[in-house]
């Protein structure tokens, strides 16, 4: 998924894609070691997406930290 795509969730949406996509990701390593995987890069790709997922939402966080801080200071 494009990082415009996931841009305009909201922080509990995105927390359920990375639930998701963390179950993927442990399944498709036990396919991969089980032989059952036809297409080998998977689980580098669901890794990435984990890591675009994350670093939103780490960014998502700090930019709501930084809302309320400037509410509290007003």
């Amino acid at each position: 998924m494009k990082r415009s795509k996931i841009a305009g969730l909201t922080i509990q949406e995105l927390n359920q894609k990375l639930e998701k996509l963390s179950q993927e990701v442990v399944t498709a390593r036990l396919e991969e070691r089980q032989g059952k995987v036809k297409d080998v890069k998977r689980v580098f790709r669901l890794r990435k997406e984990v890591a675009r997922l994350l670093t939103l939402l780490t960014q998502k966080k700090w930019e709501t930290e930084a809302t309320e801080k400037k509410v509290k200071e007003q």
